[in-house]
């Protein structure tokens, strides 16, 4: 995608690629859409027209920029767009709800197993998650610690990708990425990936790098954008799929019966 494409370069990319495609994210930010002509575009990236053109056709692969400006556009109606713009309280309460329900609904029970086997057959658990993700991250290794499980536990992601060095194919990663596209998630998937580490992903509605390489894949039913300021209901959607995971962990066997008197005990 062209988005993801001009995000990674305006983040990691210092050369021209990134001068352009900084200036494009900001104006896309600002307009929530791109209509910023050839010319216009070199002059506040300070770059050439020749540099944007070999940006858009060598770089993105559109055959032109007049392609390139239509096909960004059409995915900004698709990443950008906000149910949130009228501030009605009924009906976004009601967009919450149906939200949550539609993610539960389409929670197999198969994959809930599966989860928990794999959680509770692993000799270490590494979650991970940045941004606004890091609070299911945090839920998620509270109530793991609380049933005795081995948590690689950090809230860096440099030192969340360098516990992968550690993990090996009887281990299990839990990773929480709404777009499933951020850099540093893909970066420690990739290394997961060539250790053989299980992973499960708790993600939003969209194709990615993370999806087409975890093993269990749980979507978010959520209506917010990919490419979004705030959270409106993917982090709730987020802790609704774990909660239902730890659940079928508590309920699993493997867990004595003592540890489960006590996550009772806590409920009250």
């Amino acid at each position: 995608m062209i988005l993801e494409k001009l995000n990674k370069h305006a983040k990691y990319d210092s050369s021209i690629e990134g001068k352009i495609s900084k200036t494009i994210i900001n104006y896309i930010s600002a307009n929530k859409e791109f209509k910023l002509g050839i010319i216009k575009l070199s002059n506040d990236s300070g770059t050439s027209q020749p540099s944007v053109t070999r940006f858009v056709t060598k770089i993105i692969g559109t055959k032109n920029y007049k392609e390139f400006i239509n096909v960004l556009n059409a995915e900004i109606k698709t990443y950008f767009e906000s149910n949130y713009d009228q501030n009605n309280l009924n009906d976004n309460s009601a967009q919450i709800c149906q939200d949550i329900k539609e993610t539960l609904l389409h929670i197999s029970d198969e994959e809930i197993k599966k989860s928990t086997d794999l959680i509770m057959n692993a000799e270490r658990i590494n979650v991970i998650a940045i941004g606004g993700s890091a609070t299911i991250k945090v839920e998620i290794e509270h109530k793991l610690s609380k049933i005795g499980m081995n948590l690689m536990s950090s809230s860096d992601w440099h030192h969340q990708l360098i516990n992968v060095n550690f993990m090996s194919s009887n281990d299990v990663i839990i990773a929480i990425s709404y777009s499933g596209d951020k850099h540093e998630v893909t970066q420690i998937l990739k290394k997961a990936k060539e250790k053989n580490v299980k992973i499960i992903l708790i993600t939003g509605p969209f194709s990615s790098y993370s999806r087409d390489v975890a093993d269990i894949v749980f979507e978010a039913k959520s209506t917010d954008a990919k490419f979004r300021s705030f959270s409106f209901t993917s982090r709730l959607c987020g802790m609704a799929i774990w909660e239902v995971i730890f659940k079928s962990i508590i309920a699993s066997e493997a867990i004595s019966s003592d540890v489960i008197e006590q996550w009772r005990w806590d409920q009250k």
